[in-house]
């Protein structure tokens, strides 16, 4: 999928939720669009899950017809980062019209749809404009391994996920 085309409908997210700088409150994200997040007992090579299905009024026995589950044995930034990444699934896969509003998709397997979706994470999580100012701010000052620090810790995201976000910024900046 055009990484132009997902930075895009995250910056329209971001947007939509009055986005100052900093930490983006996926949770109120997750919320303003309908969706329900808990903790979930799963396998260690799983770190979540979406399921959508407007049939129904409860899925879990949690009131709702939208819930993103995150394992509960990870850290708080990468729960962040999965909610971020399955809120990517959703608007990046899901087609409302296909299969009668139904959805459901859990991430353990990396495909391009999964590419895409971090992709999209990493974009709702450090919006362009704000991280490439902190990035900035700090590339000629300290060693990258400390950026990453300081800027997973900003943002509240894993290291990985900075370092990521690095290499997709600074590669359009070229």
């Amino acid at each position: 999928m055009d990484r132009r085309f997902i930075e895009k409908a995250a910056e329209k997210l971001i947007e939509e939720i009055n986005y100052c700088n900093g930490e983006v409150d996926i949770i109120e994200v997750a919320s303003c669009l309908g969706f329900k997040i808990g903790n979930a007992s799963l396998s260690n090579n799983e770190d979540g899950f979406v399921i959508i299905d407007k049939s129904k009024s409860s899925i879990f026995d949690i009131n709702t017809n939208k819930l993103i589950g995150v394992n509960c044995n990870r850290t708080l930034d990468f729960k962040r980062y999965v909610i971020a990444h399955e809120l990517g699934q959703c608007f990046l896969h899901y087609d409302p019209k296909v299969i009668n509003g139904k959805y459901a998709h859990r991430l353990h397997i990396k495909g391009n749809n999964e590419i895409d979706a971090d992709y999209f994470a990493s974009c709702l999580l450090m919006p362009a404009s704000d991280f490439l100012s902190k990035y900035n701010e700090l590339k000629d000052k300290i060693t990258t391994e400390d950026i990453n620090f300081l800027l997973a810790k900003k943002f509240n995201v894993p290291s990985f996920a900075v370092e990521n976000r690095i290499n997709d910024i600074t590669l359009q900046l070229v």
